[in-house]
């Protein structure tokens, strides 16, 4: 087994994200998903064939079905953020950003080293990988957290790990 390396979310911060989530009845795809869409509908036979009618056709399949989670971002800073439409937008910002929160230690606005975490952890490409909201609804029956807990994401030999842990010091 190769090394492993963790992210922490303040569970307190993206309770918001999670029932945002919940209220919607339409969600974003991600690019796996609409990869995926635009093969079941015959419209490419493979990965490589769907990137490319995305780029000549982007409405093909532009909003296919998906479900609810939250989406873990890895780009400038690692964070979550809502996959429910509309957007849930910062408050904070006066509506003009999408709301996110980042992982401890990844913020680029508040760590100087962001950019060596987020590579020691989500690596160094940018990326989307969706959360299904169940798996957040089975860490709350099973866990109780509170908002001074922490969503732990762990990275090993391209996997993820989550779990729970109890109080997180948030500056």
């Amino acid at each position: 087994m190769g090394e492993s390396s963790s992210l922490v979310f303040p569970w307190g911060a993206i309770k918001p994200l999670i029932e945002h989530t919940r209220q919607c009845d339409r969600w974003q795809p991600t690019l796996a998903e609409r990869v995926q869409a635009i093969i079941e509908a015959g419209h490419a036979s493979n990965d490589w064939e769907a990137f490319r009618v995305m780029s000549e056709s982007p409405g093909v399949c532009a909003n296919p079905p998906s479900e609810a989670g939250l989406l873990l971002v890895g780009d400038h800073g690692v964070y979550l953020m809502s996959s429910g439409i509309p957007d849930l937008m910062a408050p904070e910002d006066g509506g003009e950003r999408r709301a996110v929160v980042y992982a401890l230690g990844c913020d680029p606005e508040r760590d100087p080293d962001w950019y060596d975490t987020k590579q020691d952890t989500f690596g160094g490409d940018d990326g989307v990988d969706k959360i299904p909201l169940s798996f957040f609804d089975s860490l709350e029956e099973q866990f109780s957290p509170t908002d001074q807990d922490g969503l732990v994401v762990t990275f090993t030999d391209g996997q993820m790990a989550f779990s729970i842990r109890q109080g997180i010091a948030v500056a």
